[in-house]
This record gives C-alpha cells, structure tokens and sequence, in this order.
C-alpha cells in the first residue's frame, strides 16, 4: 500500500525563517495537493552552547513518529540536522543541510568550532551520529550537488541530487501498489572506501 499519511520534520530555531522552513512548509503543501495527508513537525533547535547540540540531537531521536492518536503514519520525511535522528521504521531524507558548521565551515568565521581538543572530539561524535541516523534512511535525496557531495565525503553515503529524483519516486510510489515497507534501502549505501 502507497504511503498516504507523512510527516515532514522541521528543525526550527525560534523567530528564524529562511530557506529551509520555507522549502518544509512548501513540501507539505505540494504533498497536500497530491493527495498525501501530510503534516509538519517542528522542533525547536538550540546550537549553543556546543552542549546543546547533542541534547537537541537526543531529543528528536526520543520522539516516537510511527503513529499519532491512534493513526498510523506511513512515512516521515527528515528535513536537515537533527530532523533525521527521529525513529520511523520508513524514513527517508530529502536532506537541506546538517550541522555544517561541524563539517566543510569548521575553522572558518562561519563556525564556532575551532581545532582544540574538545571541538575535534565533538566533530568527530556529530559526523558518526549523523553518518548512522542518515544511514537509517531508506531513501537520502539531497536538496542539491553540493549536499550530495558533504554526504559522501564527510559521511560515506549516496545521495541522490535534486528534487526531480524525489518527486519522481515519491509520485511512483503514490501511484502505484508498491509500498515504502518493500523499499529498498540501498539509496542509503556506504560508499567504498579509497
């Protein structure tokens, strides 16, 4: 059976709007359209101090997302860091961005973690949690080349680039008989080492 109820995660710093909020309020409008009952689910994020980064990690990973009131949901979709550390047994990422100033901005006046000790360690915790909860996904598309390429760099994952690939999925399976329970997971592979 085609997924009919979603959930589309939103990790939201209060007072804050950009791109990625308004790219998960448009994606639950166009699911809406199509048919799907689809919803938002906003959790506030804090990112400081650096603690708070993986207290806020934790909470979304304690939310249990398989069902609300009684009613099953088929699917949720995670949004960026730490929207995919949420429990679903049928997630899949239509990834914005994780936590990049852990990552390429690192070092840099985009990012307070600098290279002591201490930010090294927590670095090297956020890229393993974020390379197993993204792995987790049965499907991991990328808002962009650019994201795609963070994934497989830093976490050793593919992803596919672009939003035709997921609306090109997602109206297959919507429309067809096939079930996100029989999807498979290798969208979600570990890319060889070199």
């Amino acid at each position: 059976m085609p997924p009919r109820t979603v959930v589309v995660c939103e990790a939201q710093v209060p007072f804050v709007r950009g791109g990625a909020e308004y790219h998960v309020r448009e994606l639950v409008r166009q699911l809406r359209l199509a048919g799907f009952d689809a919803e938002r689910v906003s959790v506030p994020f804090k990112w400081y101090p650096k603690p708070e980064i993986a207290a806020h990690a934790a909470a979304w990973r304690l939310l249990d997302l398989s069902e609300s009131n009684g009613r099953t949901i088929d699917l949720l979709i995670a949004t960026k860091f730490p929207t995919y550390f949420a429990r679903h047994p049928h997630k899949v990422a239509w990834l914005i961005h994780q936590y990049r100033a852990a990552y390429e901005l690192a070092g840099t006046p985009y990012s307070d973690f600098a290279h002591t000790e201490e930010d090294v360690a927590l670095r090297a915790e956020l890229v393993a949690l974020d390379t197993s909860m993204l792995g987790e996904c049965r499907r991991l598309f990328a808002n962009s080349l650019n994201t795609a390429r963070r994934v497989a760099r830093f976490n050793g994952l593919d992803a596919r680039a672009g939003s035709s690939s997921w609306w090109t999925t997602l109206s297959r399976r919507r429309g067809s008989s096939a079930s996100w329970n029989s999807a498979p997971t290798s969208s979600c592979t570990r890319r060889p080492s070199s």
